[in-house]
């Protein structure tokens, strides 16, 4: 055999190949550390409950609530024995209330509607039919209110002549 010959010249380089299959999958990393405890909002709640008879005359009056069994917080207040809670700071409340009605004269319907400010609030009004003398109805209602400021409620008759025992009332702040 003869002597190697001198080295070609270079040539360009040909086009890439097709990507090879994927690799097996690596092993799990560690858990990271446990992040700090964040912090609980402060609790805002109040229940007030009036389990004696008041007969509302006038439609549109209030009802009054004589033990605030329940004060948790400063974002909502009320005088015991007034009608009038006050919701100060900005946020969404949850108001939920419950009494027992009837007619004080005999048959009709009774009524009442949480307010805002003395602006009936969407959802919150609850009536029933008394069709006999002395017959009793549970209203109830459950609504979310959002407040800029601070804001009055109200727990109003819709009603004339209508009785009202058993009344509790829960305000919760929520944010």
């Amino acid at each position: 055999r003869g002597a190697e010959g001198p080295a070609g010249r270079p040539r360009p380089t040909g086009p890439t190949g097709p990507a090879g299959p994927q690799g097996l999958k690596g092993d799990t990393g560690e858990t990271g550390p446990q992040g700090p405890a964040g912090t609980a909002p402060a609790l805002n709640a109040f229940y007030a409950s009036n389990p004696s008879s008041q007969t509302i005359s006038g439609s549109g009056d209030g009802v009054n609530f004589a033990n605030n069994t329940v004060e948790q917080g400063s974002a909502i207040t009320q005088t015991a024995s007034t009608d009038t809670f006050t919701l100060t700071g900005d946020g969404v409340y949850r108001i939920s209330y419950s009494v027992v009605a009837t007619n004080t004269s005999s048959t009709g319907t009774v009524g009442v509607e949480l307010e805002d400010n003395s602006t009936a609030i969407d959802g919150s009004k609850s009536t029933a039919t008394i069709a006999t003398a002395s017959n009793t109805a549970t209203l109830a209602a459950s609504v979310l209110v959002s407040v800029t400021g601070s804001t009055t409620i109200t727990l109003n008759t819709t009603e004339a002549n209508v009785t009202i025992t058993d009344a509790g009332i829960e305000i919760q702040k929520l944010n």
